[in-house]
């Protein structure tokens, strides 16, 4: 009880921060209909193998852990391709058309610091910062808790997340999100 209400303190003291969208970010460049998920609440969870198999086999793969590309001035408003490459070649590894050693090497050959991935716990807290931008599969959150949250790094930092990964507590916002071009593998 006492680390529930620690976990509860702790996401209203993130939420009194101010919280500023990434330099470059156009606010326009979200869809319209999906405005209303800015600055809610979301949680980094791992689709089971039935909602989203190769998804759910990345994080098993993954040891629970989601991958996220920082957002930076040259990919804050444009579906960050990096991330998307990555997962493609996750894709064609889990589906059998290249091997795990081809995987690793394309895996350690984006970990540079320029590519700026990072991985997320299943389970993390996130406030949404840019639903599905240009309609696309990411979504630029904030993580609140975990090793990439704004109280263990004593600053902010933003991130691409495939929105496969995120889930609401509310049905209506887990369903508007699920709207739109993109859907989850």
């Amino acid at each position: 009880m006492r680390s529930l209400m620690l976990v509860v303190a702790m996401l209203f003291s993130c939420s009194a921060m101010a919280i500023e969208a990434p330099p470059g970010f156009d606010p326009a460049s979200v869809p319209e209909h999906l405005r209303v998920l800015e600055g809610r609440t979301a949680f980094i969870k791992i689709p089971s193998q039935y909602d989203a198999p190769l998804s759910a086999a990345q994080g098993a793969v993954l040891r629970s852990n989601v991958p996220a590309q920082v957002v930076t001035p040259g990919n804050t408003t444009w579906i960050p391709l990096e991330l998307a490459l990555r997962g493609r070649e996750f894709d064609r590894f889990l589906q059998g058309y290249i091997s795990e050693t081809e995987l690793i090497a394309y895996m350690d050959k984006q970990s540079s610091e320029e590519t700026g991935f990072v991985l997320l716990e299943d389970g993390v807290a996130v406030r949404i910062i840019a639903p599905r931008v240009e309609d696309g599969f990411a979504t630029q959150v904030l993580p609140l808790t975990g090793h990439m949250s704004v109280t263990k790094l004593g600053g902010e930092i933003h991130v691409w997340v495939d929105s496969c990964f995120l889930r609401f507590g509310s049905a209506a916002d887990q369903e508007l999100l699920g709207r739109g071009k993109a859907a989850c593998r």
